[in-house]
């Protein structure tokens, strides 16, 4: 079976010329997109070739974008995308992880060429893929081009899912609720950490209801003993402790769609603590997606949850949840809105967030996460892992 393009062409029609429209309210002419999450909004380019330079050009004046990237990538191009041959643009080998050349004095050659040399380009400051080097390159090779930072455009232009999006936000909820609940079934029988992950992993490949899954924009955290005081820490191969917390987090991927979700699981006998947090913490996450409507804001969903912590004075500093949707290594957030004290970002149907109402404390943490899509019901959660600590009998 040949592969399948994610969209049909219109909804990426539709993408760029969303995008068009923040460029020029932003005064761009001519944007460079380096994030892959961004290139394949805009393309459906999927493929391992954001390791290396590689830039989406979308100009305000032509029909479709055109790629830059390595000569050898430019199958994938053919494969994963509907851009005309002629809008691939690679550079060879030589120009490869070299110390004296560097790809983007090719890509400065290739906007001469076009007539965009002194037009104000926007570029992606703040992302991974976009280094120091390119940005000197660029600088070096355009002096008369106005260089200014897109302030992440496309990012926002994918806060807001389409319904063919959230499909794929709904297909990857079923996958996370699959590998959580195996995940946990596999903690309460005893496994290693690293088994436990081991079977996230499979699991979420395998996918659910016939639809397979796709790699994580990042690995599964299986927290276990003293590092469930922490986040972000990865599995090990200590035996299971019969006294201790487990904090999972996963998510389950469906065409580059997460749905991440955290459950904390009680092995034996431990302290009371941890049930009166998650009873604090589910009446919060249950309150805030209540609210989380069209035409709330994501500050006031965050001072609905913190109004909850703070009756049963507690608080959070962190941020409570941030959006999520395509994503890539090193992470599955998109860096716009925050569900955070002072964020006027207005809601709207289609938003997905990740719920990620963890509480650590100092010598104990717990997290109890939801993602869900905004709807005029309210947060729709995407997973259906049931909504407590699980606990070891």
């Amino acid at each position: 079976m040949s592969y399948v393009i994610p969209f049909d062409a219109d909804e990426y029609e539709a993408r760029l010329r969303k995008v068009k429209e923040s460029m020029e309210g932003a005064g761009i002419d001519l944007l460079l997109c380096t994030d892959p999450a961004n290139i394949n909004y805009l393309t459906g380019l999927d493929a391992l070739s954001f390791y290396v330079p590689q830039v989406l050009l979308v100009d305000k004046a032509e029909t479709a974008p055109f790629w830059f990237g390595r000569m050898m990538d430019t199958s994938s191009l053919k494969v994963t995308t509907r851009l005309p041959e002629k809008n691939l643009l690679p550079y060879p080998e030589t120009m490869l992880h070299q110390q004296h050349v560097h790809p983007f004095q090719l890509l400065s050659e290739h906007i001469h060429s076009r007539g965009w040399s002194n037009q104000t380009i926007g570029v992606e400051m703040d992302v991974d893929y976009y280094t120091a080097r390119c940005h000197q390159t660029l600088l070096a090779g355009l002096p008369n081009a106005t260089i200014v930072d897109n302030r992440r455009l496309v990012n926002w232009v994918r806060l807001a899912k389409s319904p063919a999006e959230l499909r794929y936000m709904r297909e990857a909820g079923k996958i996370t609720t699959l590998a959580m609940q195996e995940a946990i079934d596999n903690l309460l029988a005893g496994k290693k950490s690293y088994e436990v992950a081991a079977g996230i992993l499979h699991t979420s490949v395998m996918g659910a209801d016939g639809l397979y899954g796709d790699s994580p924009a990042a690995f599964p955290f299986v927290m276990v003993g003293e590092n469930a005081q922490a986040c972000h820490l990865y599995w090990t191969d200590r035996d299971m402790p019969e006294n201790e917390m487990v904090v999972l987090e996963l998510a389950g991927v469906r065409k580059r769609y997460h749905s991440p979700l955290a459950r904390t699981i009680l092995l034996g006998k431990v302290a009371d603590e941890p049930r009166r947090l998650s009873d604090i913490i589910i009446e919060g996450v249950d309150r805030a997606l209540e609210a989380a409507k069209p035409g709330e804001t994501c500050g006031e969903v965050e001072n609905i949850w913190q109004n909850v912590l703070r009756k049963n004075n507690l608080t959070k500093d962190s941020r409570v949840g941030y959006p999520v949707g395509i994503a890539y290594p090193p992470d599955w957030g998109e860096k716009t809105a925050n569900i955070q004290n002072g964020d006027k970002t207005v809601l709207e149907a289609g938003m997905c967030f990740h719920f990620q109402s963890g509480l650590w404390l100092e010598k104990q943490g717990i997290a109890l996460s939801e993602t869900f899509a905004v709807t005029e019901n309210g947060g729709e959660r995407l997973a259906q892992v049931p909504h407590r600590l699980f606990y070891q009998h």
